[in-house]
Parts: C-alpha cells; structure tokens; sequence
C-alpha cells in the first residue's frame, strides 16, 4: 500500500473515530440550531433524540421545552402542550417552568380549549 493510501485510510478512520464521539454538549448545540434556523421538524426530533440518549443531562428541561416550542411552531398543539407540561410538572425550579405554564394556556387556546386552559396552571377556570 503506496503512502497516499495509507494516509487516505488512516484519515478516513480518524473522521469515523471522531464523528462518533459526538458529546452531549455538540448534540444539544446542533438541535439549538436547528431550531434557530427554523427547522422546527428536525430540531424537534432532534431534541428528543437528546432527552432520549443523555437522560441524565441537567439540560432536560431546556431540551424538552425546545421540543415544545418547536411543536408550538409547527401548530402541533396537542404535542407542544405534552412536551410543556412535561417541563414544567418534571422540573418546577427550572427557569423554564413558568414559559412552559403559559406555552400550556397558549396551547388550549389554540385547540380552541377555553374552558381548559386553566386546569393545568392550577387557576380555577370561569365556569
């Protein structure tokens, strides 16, 4: 095997070596920008790809109000109010606790929920 091809191949298994040690930090970074690009499909995807492989990150609570927003964007309500809730009932100290409570209101109102949306922030509704 001539040099050339030896450094060829040497390179090719460096970039597969490298491409699989992706960390949680470049994985969380590429679903962000997704989601600043407004690819809302992807970075949703994208986001529940990183709840799912890193499920003990102390960025879940970022990541899953992501998804929310990315549903949100989407006019996928019903799976943006699931994934708000989920951020604010599973991380209540988070400072996405109380967005997510309002995303969750947002939501109803789109689904055309007016007598719902304040069952899920604890308010009594105006029945």
């Amino acid at each position: 095997m001539n040099k050339i091809n030896m450094l060829l191949l040497v390179l090719f298994c460096f970039n597969l070596a490298v491409g699989q040690e992706r960390s949680e930090s470049d994985d969380f970074s590429y679903a962000l920008k997704l989601y600043n690009e407004k690819f809302y499909n992807l970075a949703a995807q994208q986001f529940t790809r990183f709840i799912n492989n890193y499920p003990q990150s102390d960025k879940l609570d970022e990541a899953g109000y992501y998804t929310g927003l990315s549903y949100f964007f989407l006019k996928e309500y019903k799976n943006a109010r699931v994934e708000f809730q989920g951020v604010a009932v599973n991380y209540p100290k988070s400072k996405r606790a109380a967005d997510s409570w309002f995303k969750i209101g947002e939501c109803y109102d789109n689904l055309g929920n007016k007598e719902e949306e304040g069952l899920d922030i604890g308010r009594p509704s105006s029945r």
